[in-house]
């Protein structure tokens, strides 16, 4: 067997971005013109953990007659989506416009591995699309050194997809 060669990976530095999309007419096959449409909110998420997405599996347990062990298998999954944005009482950032409107209706969408600012083409991976409806923020309590910012979870209204791809209209 020949020695296994060692794949290359990128760094996260500057090769994601956020959006926030109103409409996708068909989440399975979200357009490039819709994804122009949404406003970015990348660089108003704050910290490392701006944008989480955690998903949960609750396995389904599989007992069988006689059998004198456990089996499992996959079960539901479901999602948490926790935004922290920053906020200015003088100048609103986008997230707040956005995100920061309780009630709203539209998607979160997720890019990773490409270039903060690219232009979206057909054919590109979304990471996560996520329907969603927004909730209530909250300000985070300050603390020394860090800017002043909101916590909000949206309630996750549909299926949320990975590795969509995206087409041209």
């Amino acid at each position: 067997m020949a020695k296994e060669t060692v794949s290359e990976g990128f760094g996260y530095e500057g090769m994601g971005t956020v959006l926030w999309v109103p409409t996708i007419a068909n989440p399975s096959a979200p357009t490039v013109a819709e994804l122009a449409a949404g406003t970015p909110i990348t660089y108003d998420l704050f910290g490392p953990t701006g944008y989480s997405l955690t998903p949960t599996e609750t396995r389904r347990t599989i007992s069988r007659y006689t059998l004198d062990q456990e089996l499992d298998a996959e079960g539901t999954t479901k999602y948490a989506l926790v935004l922290l944005y920053v906020f200015n009482r003088e100048t609103p950032t986008d997230a707040e416009t956005t995100i920061g409107v309780r009630g709203t209706s539209g998607y979160i969408v997720h890019f990773l591995g490409y270039e903060n600012g690219w232009t979206i083409a057909a054919g590109d991976k979304i990471t996560d699309l996520v329907p969603v409806r927004t909730g209530k923020s909250f300000v985070v309590p300050a603390t020394a050194n860090t800017e002043a910012h909101k916590t909000t979870t949206p309630s996750i209204t549909g299926e949320v997809l990975h590795e969509v791809a995206v087409v041209a209209a």
